[in-house]
């Protein structure tokens, strides 16, 4: 599933199940940095959720644990698009 970076709105959530996190992957593409580009595993093992929040091209990425229910870091990318694994539910 590829959305847009128009369709992400501030306060979107990519909820992901603690269970089996081994293949969840949010996919950066910049067309400015190629380098950027690839499955990057910010949805890692942890579970949790990801705050997505949009200024222009840029999405923050804030993980709240759900082990500690509190926000630990934030990476900012400049984006074109965001896939995100079919199986991970995007909340708006």
């Amino acid at each position: 599933m590829i959305e847009d970076i128009t369709t992400l709105v501030p306060g979107d959530l990519v909820k992901v199940p603690v269970e089996n996190q081994t293949h969840k992957r949010l996919l950066i593409v910049d067309d400015r940095s190629p380098d950027r580009d690839g499955a990057v595993p910010l949805l890692g093992e942890r579970g949790g959720q990801y705050h997505l929040e949009q200024t222009k091209d840029v999405v923050h990425l804030n993980h709240l644990t759900q082990r500690r229910g509190d926000w630990i870091g934030e990476e900012t990318f400049t984006v074109d698009q965001i896939e995100v694994n079919p199986e991970v539910e995007l909340e708006h």
